[in-house]
């Protein structure tokens, strides 16, 4: 599926320009045989080198208009493509399930912006692409579900029969707790159980929109909620641009 995922992100580099699959660093014989000047290039075709399957997912991320990795899919196929052939391989703690349906994902949404039928690619695989997709959004969305309400009800125990003065000295001490920390970076973020807040943890990352906050993991101390992958993408924990206000080091 990793591989998949990457040549169907170079299929929609090379449709629009095949520049774009020029590597991150490209040699001056890479730019011109990938601009159309392989006459003026000491190198055969055969010969040139092309973005990793990361550089390509970040450029098809920015081109969809998601810098900074926001969708789920991308950002679990950049990391998975990043020196690892097998997809299923990433990460042995990782719902197979959920990998599959974030490489499903995200070569559907490549094959309709190439305006290709998705039944076309997946051939006789088209139906249980769709029971993948189907089943593992399903599933993820009644585990968040679940985490948030979980979290709720225990916020709500741990602060019952609390002064409402006493309410807020409590959630602003446990506010003040650090979470242990998921990436370099991290930023506040309002917790969708409590309504507290919480941090963001994750990287940053370049590409040509800036610096980004790539959001890896959600954790507030005041109700324990615990939030990663596709889960943050139900919280709405997007990447956001790193010069905005409330980012701070990883804690």
């Amino acid at each position: 599926m990793g591989v998949a995922a990457e040549h169907a992100s170079k299929a929609y580099l090379a449709s629009i320009s095949p520049v774009l699959l020029a590597p991150a660093i490209p040699t001056t014989d890479d730019l011109l045989v990938l601009s159309g000047n392989g006459e003026r290039a000491s190198k055969q075709i055969s010969d040139i080198r092309t973005a990793a399957g990361e550089t390509a997912a970040a450029r098809v991320a920015e081109l969809l208009g998601r810098p900074g990795a926001a969708s789920g899919s991308t950002r679990m196929l950049r990391e998975a493509r990043n020196g690892i052939t097998h997809l299923g391989m990433w990460d042995r703690e990782a719902d197979p399930k959920e990998i599959l349906a974030s490489g499903i994902g995200y070569i559907n949404e490549i094959l309709d912006e190439l305006s290709k039928e998705r039944e076309g690619f997946w051939g006789d695989h088209a139906a249980l692409s769709r029971l993948i997709l189907e089943e593992a959004e399903a599933e993820i969305v009644l585990r968040y579900e679940e985490k948030v309400r979980n979290a709720a009800r225990d916020f709500e125990e741990k602060v019952s029969g609390l002064t409402r003065e006493q309410r807020s000295r409590t959630i602003a001490s446990l506010e003040a707790l650090p979470v242990s920390g998921h990436g370099p970076v991290s930023a506040a973020a309002r917790c969708p159980a409590c309504g507290s807040l919480g941090v963001a943890g994750g990287r940053d990352r370049r590409d040509g929109s800036g610096s980004w906050f790539d959001p890896r993991h959600f954790g507030c101390r005041v109700c324990d909620l615990a939030l990663d992958g596709f889960e943050l993408d139900l919280a709405g924990f997007t990447g956001r641009p790193l010069d905005g206000a409330g980012d701070t080091p990883g804690r």
